[in-house]
């Protein structure tokens, strides 16, 4: 129970701490108004994402011996987040392009990247 507290709370302050950096971000960029609504987008995708990885979760603990199945749904669940809040905010994105891909170099692929090396050395 220790270690799934322990876990729990990393991943908590993260995503905090991810969320007041997007906020602060958008207050020092002026584009609150935008980034508020993908924000609010991009966390309701989460949420639907860990209502479907639920029972993915279930199946492999209690069925499947290897942990590739999991890795492989919860890569496709994540690309497709992308894919939903990248198409349904064509519009957006297109017109703030250069602080879309700040964004999404700085606050979403760097703290993956930041985390598999810590993780795997």
């Amino acid at each position: 129970f220790y270690f799934f507290l322990k876990i729990f709370t990393v991943v908590f302050c993260f995503l905090v701490i991810k969320y007041f950096t997007d906020v602060f971000l958008a207050s020092v960029l002026d584009i609150k108004e935008e980034v508020n609504y993908f924000l609010q987008l991009k966390y309701s995708y989460l949420s639907t994402i860990c209502l479907l990885i639920y029972p993915v979760v279930v199946v492999n603990e209690f069925a499947i011996t290897t942990n590739y199945f999991l890795i492989t749904i919860l890569t496709i669940l994540i690309l497709f987040r992308f894919l939903l809040i990248l198409f349904n905010n064509k519009r957006l994105i297109l017109g703030k392009l250069f602080y879309f891909i700040l964004y999404f170099c700085t606050l979403e692929i760097a703290p993956l990247l930041i985390l598999y090396k810590t993780t795997t050395t």
